[in-house]
């Protein structure tokens, strides 16, 4: 079985040719990677799907469970 990308072509294979080297396949992935995470640091946070389901799933078991009640306070054992 060999694995492949979206063009067909196999997952391992490289080409170096018409002027390109891998150094330069690579620097210029980097550059866009460092663009990229760039992009999103500056987005800032996003809320996400598991966090409004894990909200949803909260106020549900509230609403089924009720707020549990504090805990009471401990007694102080004496000293000897």
């Amino acid at each position: 079985m060999q694995t492949t990308r979206g063009s067909g072509l196999a997952a391992g294979t490289i080409f170096i040719g018409g002027g390109t080297t891998m150094r330069d396949q690579l620097d210029d992935r980097t550059r866009r990677l460092q663009d990229e995470a760039a992009r999103e640091r500056l987005a800032g946070p996003r809320e996400g799907l598991r966090q409004h389901v894990g909200h949803a799933l909260i106020a549900v078991g509230r609403a089924i469970h009720g707020l549990e009640p504090e805990p009471g306070q401990r007694t102080v054992l004496p000293v000897r």
